[in-house]
Formats: structure tokens, C-alpha cells, sequence
């Protein structure tokens, strides 16, 4: 009975305001508005505080509604969840309630607007002239700071930079391999070996000129157990592999291919050689320069393929000394030379040749041919050693070497002379 009571007194209350304003009775000015005109009024009553939200002040310019209809919604006027639904559809089947809701507020709530349009400051204005006289005077500034400083050309000239007529390389491969026996019936020994070999070019070349240098050295190590009769085991080491040799040759252009070609080439070994059985290394059999191979040939030279990869001299005129310097540990008859004398001369013709062909990525071949035939000697004619190498490439750093040295040299011995060997390979190549 209560309820029925207030809610009689309010609606009431209601239509009085409603009836205050004349010409706003009309059904347009729905419950809405008429709220928002009377909400200060019936701000305490019971029925306003349970279905009417309190609204949020707001930014209001005079007359024109437009901006603020596009910028808020009824929603923001009305956060609550209640009623919204009704009034959303009221909102938007008729825009001008809306309007006329914001004219209501105006007029009967100014206290719930905080500011009035005409009473905000305009923005400061920029004009293009100052921008213009800012602009000038920080130009001078910074002609005026580097006015000493130099002129850059808004384009740089292009530098050529000549090109090194020398070019260097090389390559170093450190290999490595291992045999382990033990309680073999068959026999046989364990053994460690571990090989060097570096290779250092120098490259010259001008116009017809071309001048090619060439460093090798080739040093290996062997460390091996042996029993004797008395069952007792002992390690020896021993130098398995020793090269040394020194290449240059000279070639001036002939032809598209071929070169008027001089070579001259050095090669002996660095250290002290024994036999096999020589385990207590008595008596050394070879040794620095004994015995060394001067060589000194004249003759055409022959280039093909890609970066000339395949190369022949030709040399009819070729003049080699054979030379043992310690003649007193070193004996020098084992290389045909006198008794009396440290030297030899033989004259002859040469053919030398290198090649290196690439078939993969992974697999490389290298040979190198040198091949001697004396015009003079009666016997002891013909020299001949080939080195040949395979590289099987793992990675940057690895690869799986194998070498193959063949050597026939009359003065030396009559047999072909074979070495062998393949291990693991750590190369560096620069």
C-alpha cells in the first residue's frame, strides 16, 4: 500500500513539471527528460535512487548539439544497465529526444556541466610567417657556425684503387693417423703418425708478365712400439715423411695459351734419414741438401682449363746439379756422384707438369709430374717423381687426405719407389 502511494505522489510530481513547461506536454517529452529536468528535485525520493542513475557531468555547447551527439551516446549518459534497453530503441526510432533531453539538462541542471563552450580558450594560433622567420633564423645560426667548416659535394667522386699486382695464398694440412695392436698373432706393430704440409704461393703478374712462386715443405713424425726377443716393449720415434722444396718460374705470354717459360727449382729434404732397421739411428743415409736437385730449364709453357688449373712445361734445355754437401756422414756414391767430388751436372730435357681438377664440392685431385731425361749419361738417364694428393672435404676445418708419392731415379735405385699414406686432416686454408 505504501509502494502504490509513493508511486502515485511521484507520478503526480511528474506531470506537474511536465504541465510547468507548456509547450514540452506534448508525447514527444517522454519519462527520460522529464527525469533529467526534475533529477535534483526527486534526488532523495526512494523510486528515483532505485531506477534512475545519476548522470556524469559533461561538456556542453549551446544550440549545437551535433558535436556532442556525435561524440557520446545515451549509453554514456546512462551506464547503468537499467532501463538502457528502452532507452537505446526510444533513442533510435525518434534522434530528437535526444536533443531535447540535452536541451532539458541545460536549462534545468546547469550545475551538472562543467564547462561552457564560448568559455573555452580558443587554441593558439601558428601563423605560416613565424614559422618562415624561425626557420631563417636558424639557418644563419648554423651558417653562421660553420661558416669555416668545408663544402661537401652533394656527390662523391669514385675512387679507383689499384689492384696488388701480387697475389698470395697457401695452405696448411696437419694429418693425422692411428694403428693399435695388441695380442695380434699375426703381427704387426702400433703406430701413431702425424703429418704437416704447408704450401705458400706468391703470384705475380703485369700485362704479358707472369711470375709464379712456390714454398712447399712436407715434415712427418712416426711413434711406434716394438718387443724385442726378450719380450721387452720400447718406443721409437722416427721422421717418416721430409720435403723440402722451393719453385719459380718465369713466363712471358707467346700465344693465347703458351708462354716462353724459364723455371728454376730447388729440392732436398731438412732433416736426418735412416734405413728401417736403423732404429738407433747410427748411420744417416740422406740429409740437408744431401743430396739436393738444383734444376734449371728453359722452354714453353702450356696453360689450360679454369684459372689455368692444368699447366706443362716444356723444357728441351734443362741443366740439373746433383750436389751432397757432408760428404763425410752422407755417402755420395749412392747418388752417382765421383768419390772425389760433392757435385754433379746432367743435361738433358724436362717436362714438368701440374694439375688440380675439383669433380664435387667435396673431392679435389692434385698432381704434380716432374719428369728428367739425361742427353749424355750412358746409364742413370731418367729421373721421375709424381705427388699425388686427394682431399675429401668433411666440413671447413676436416677432410680426409690421401697422398701418394712416386719416385724413380736411376742414380738412386732401379726399382719404383712408392709412399702412401691417409688420415684425418685438419686443413687452413689462407
Amino acid at each position: 500500500m505504501k509502494s502504490k502511494l509513493n508511486c502515485i505522489i511521484f507520478l503526480s510530481f511528474c506531470f506537474c513539471i511536465i504541465d510547468s513547461y507548456g509547450q514540452q506536454t506534448s508525447q514527444e517529452f517522454n519519462i527520460y527528460s522529464v527525469y533529467y529536468s526534475i533529477s535534483p528535485k526527486t534526488y532523495f525520493m526512494p523510486v528515483s535512487l532505485s531506477v534512475f542513475p545519476k548522470i556524469s557531468p559533461v561538456n556542453l555547447q549551446p544550440k549545437e548539439y551535433d558535436f556532442l551527439i556525435q561524440n557520446k551516446h545515451p549509453h554514456d549518459l546512462l551506464p547503468h544497465s537499467i532501463l538502457m534497453n528502452d532507452v537505446n530503441k526510444s533513442f533510435q526510432e525518434r534522434p530528437h529526444r535526444y536533443e531535447m533531453l540535452v536541451n532539458n539538462l541545460s536549462k534545468t541542471s546547469p550545475w551538472l556541466i562543467d564547462n561552457l563552450w564560448n568559455a573555452i580558450p580558443d587554441p593558439p594560433k601558428v601563423q605560416r610567417r613565424n614559422l618562415d622567420k624561425k626557420r631563417e633564423k636558424v639557418s644563419e645560426m648554423l651558417s653562421e657556425t660553420l661558416h669555416d667548416a668545408p663544402v661537401l659535394p652533394k656527390k662523391l667522386d669514385k675512387i679507383e684503387i689499384e689492384k696488388s699486382k701480387w697475389k698470395l695464398s697457401g695452405s696448411e694440412h696437419l694429418t693425422f693417423s692411428q694403428t693399435f695392436i695388441k695380442n695380434w698373432v699375426q703381427g704387426g706393430e702400433s703406430s701413431q703418425s702425424l703429418q704437416s704440409d704447408l704450401n705458400i704461393k706468391a703470384k705475380y703478374s703485369e700485362d704479358n708478365t707472369q711470375w709464379n712462386n712456390e714454398l712447399r715443405q712436407k715434415v712427418g713424425l712416426l711413434s711406434y712400439k716394438t718387443i724385442n726377443e726378450q719380450g721387452k716393449e720400447s718406443h721409437n720415434t722416427r721422421i717418416n715423411e721430409d720435403l723440402f722444396e722451393l719453385s719459380s718460374q718465369y713466363g712471358y705470354k707467346a700465344g693465347k695459351k703458351w708462354d716462353y717459360g724459364l723455371l728454376f727449382k730447388l729440392r732436398t729434404q731438412l732433416f736426418n734419414g735412416y734405413l728401417a732397421g736403423d732404429t738407433e739411428k747410427k748411420e744417416p743415409i740422406s740429409a740437408f741438401l744431401s743430396p739436393g736437385y738444383v734444376t734449371l730449364a728453359a722452354g714453353m709453357n702450356f696453360k689450360a682449363g679454369k684459372n689455368n688449373n692444368f699447366a706443362v712445361l716444356i723444357a728441351p734445355v734443362t741443366g740439373e746439379v746433383v750436389m751432397v754437401i757432408d760428404t763425410v756422414k752422407i755417402n755420395q756414391t749412392h747418388f752417382s756422384i765421383d768419390k772425389k767430388r760433392r757435385s754433379k751436372i746432367d743435361v738433358g730435357g724436362s717436362l714438368t707438369n701440374s694439375f688440380s681438377w675439383q669433380f664435387d664440392k667435396d673431392y679435389k685431385i692434385t698432381s704434380s709430374i716432374y719428369l728428367f731425361y739425361d742427353y749424355f749419361e750412358k746409364e742413370n738417364k731418367i729421373k721421375f717423381y709424381q705427388d699425388l694428393i686427394i682431399d675429401v672435404r668433411i666440413n671447413v676445418f676436416l677432410s680426409i687426405r690421401i697422398t701418394a708419392n712416386f719416385r724413380y731415379y736411376e742414380n738412386e735405385l732401379h726399382k719404383l719407389q712408392v709412399k702412401e699414406n691417409m688420415g684425418l686432416s685438419f686443413r687452413y686454408i689462407f
